[in-house]
């Protein structure tokens, strides 16, 4: 447990320039996706595979135990009787398939298995019995959930109706990690991905490109022994379990589409909130978990303020010409644009924080997985206007265009210019707030304790047989310690904030003493870390004079929580 004891404190009060927060499971906004049928899914709080209906959110999907809302681009599974390998829609080679064998992602009994013959020297195999219409020369989304079984690893992609051309990659299914490639002809792997489920499932994705103009494709998946191993003497036992093909053209395998005799497309999520703030200067955080957006080109949204997508008094995160994510502001005096060079991968946990200053000048900065936040050059100046065109925040794009994928934890808004750790604060805690003035302090919070009494109401009486009966209504949080050394006005060395001034200590603690909330931060240097708290003390004690006539506070806050590091 980190302690606090010789850090320097900081605390922030007065207007709240919070202007807007969303976390996953938050209300207030507008959703449509109009699906045809029920096909749009997620992960449960269980690992479990659900759908949601037609134009209902998807913000219950779970990833690494967090809540995040999935929002996607409209897309279309090629692959019929996606978790029926018996079916007569897929071709086994040297291989049979035992139905219904094991419960499925979702939970159901429909996985199948994959189960070699005994033929020697050659593969054992399942394509789909009839082609799909493919763009020449472009990416395909190869994607199924495969399990080991007494073969733990698998081969996965796309052929051309001749097996002249192929692209496959190989997947141990004991540890999901991604093997080698077995490519023929034109055929090239451009990408794999891997992703954990729960009971030993991997929903394993190959994109690939089979190259020569080709327009005609089979969904491939077979056995092998081994990294490179496909062609070998069966058994006529072993095999995997496999649920769920997926075969989506462009470079992204999206949420899981189930289908039957046909092909289905899940439509486009639209989400909106009302956004009541003008132009002026800002901080917009985004966190999530990659899903694609970064890779499905030019102009694919994350956030937009703005109605219009083609509308001038605009802001935009969104994706370059050069496939990085970039933020842009335009009003009738020009645009600008900042833009980053580090790429996140699917599945890849994304911090955004992109900022306008009043001048209309914008800068972006990214954080890869928690790691250090690198940021783009600040772009040329572009006057404000008066007015959004349109009065909305939209996540993922504006209706059904340029919509990206991807899963939002949060997204915070907050006028001024702020940190990444700062903006991080305010939109993991439902109670935090960007406050407009800070106090810095030149030393350590002195002779700190903090403690936690019976809230108002708690008591124990003792009846007179000498029995205690006793109720508790629950705790209060109280912090209770000493700021020194407070000059007369703001000094720099030490950096200090003064007693008087309109956003000094004495302007505080009136403020604070009208039961106004404020922010104590504990550690200065890390602004992640903090309390929403209440003055209880001082109420009318004039502050203590040190030995260089500067003044001495004592504090005592209150609050929801324990004062962890004190």
């Amino acid at each position: 447990m980190a302690s606090y004891r010789r850090k320097l404190p900081r605390i922030e009060w007065g207007t709240d320039r919070k202007l807007f927060r969303y976390r996953s499971g938050d209300t207030g906004y507008v959703h449509t996706r109009a699906d045809a049928s029920t096909c749009a899914s997620y992960m449960d709080a269980n690992g479990v595979l659900q759908y949601a209906a037609a134009n209902v959110l998807r913000d219950g999907h779970i990833i690494g135990g967090v809540r995040h809302t999935l929002v996607e681009p409209a897309a279309t599974n090629l692959s019929v009787q996606s978790s029926a390998l018996d079916h007569a829609a897929w071709t086994k080679n040297r291989a049979s398939a035992s139905a219904n064998a094991d419960l499925a992602p979702d939970g159901t009994l429909t996985a199948d298995r994959l189960i070699e013959d005994s033929t020697a020297a050659a593969s054992h195999r399942a394509f789909s019995t009839d082609t799909v219409t493919i763009t020449a020369d472009g990416n395909v989304a190869v994607s199924r959930w495969l399990k080991a079984g007494t073969r733990s690893w698998a081969v996965l992609g796309l052929t051309d109706s001749t097996e002249t051309n192929a692209a496959r990659a190989y997947f141990d299914l004991t540890t999901g990690v991604v093997g080698g490639n077995d490519l023929v002809g034109t055929g090239t792997v451009v990408r794999t991905h891997v992703e954990a489920w729960t009971n030993g499932w991997y929903r394993c994705t190959a994109v690939v490109n089979l190259g020569g103009g080709i327009t005609q494709a089979r969904h491939y998946l077979g056995l092998a022994t081994g990294n490179g191993g496909a062609s070998y003497s069966g058994d006529g036992a072993s095999y995997l379990r496999t649920w769920g093909a997926d075969t989506e053209i462009g470079s992204v395998s999206t949420s899981y589409i189930p289908t039957g005799a046909t092909a289905v497309t899940r439509a486009a999520d639209s989400l909106y909130f009302p956004f009541a703030a003008l132009p002026q200067e800002m901080t917009v955080y985004v966190k999530g978990v990659e899903r694609g957006t970064i890779l499905r080109g030019p102009e694919t949204r994350l956030l937009a303020i703005t109605a219009d997508p083609l509308a001038t008094a605009a802001f935009r995160i969104d994706v370059n010409g050069s496939g990085f994510y970039r933020v842009r502001h335009s009003s009738t005096a020009g645009a600008g644009e900042s833009g980053l060079v580090f790429v996140p991968t699917v599945g890849q946990p994304v911090e955004l924080r992109a900022t306008l200053a009043s001048t209309g000048a914008v800068q972006i900065g990214q954080s890869l997985g928690g790691a250090t936040e690198t940021t783009g050059a600040v772009s040329g100046a572009a006057a404000l206007n008066a007015t959004w065109s349109g009065q909305r925040l939209h996540l993922g794009g504006i209706g059904a265009a340029n919509v990206g994928a991807f899963a939002f934890q949060s997204v915070a808004i907050a006028a001024g210019t702020h940190s990444m750790a700062r903006m991080r604060a305010l939109a993991a805690s439902s109670d935090a707030t960007i406050f407009a003035n800070a106090l810095t302090c030149a030393y350590p919070f002195d002779e700190a304790m903090s403690y936690s009494p019976p809230a108002e109401g708690s008591e124990m009486v003792f009846l007179p047989n000498g029995e205690a009966d006793a109720w508790d209504t629950g705790e209060r949080h109280v912090l209770e310690g000493a700021i020194r050394w407070i000059p007369q006005e703001d000094t720099v060395t030490p950096v200090a904030t003064g007693w008087d001034g309109t956003a000094g200590w004495r302007a505080f603690l009136s403020w604070a003493r009208r039961g106004n909330p404020f922010w104590f931060c504990p550690d200065a240097t890390d602004l992640s870390t903090g309390w929403t708290v209440y003055l209880q003390a001082p109420w009318d004690e004039k502050p203590d004079t040190e030995a260089d006539m500067t003044r001495a506070v004592r504090l005592t806050l209150r609050g929801l929580a324990a004062f962890s590091g004190y």
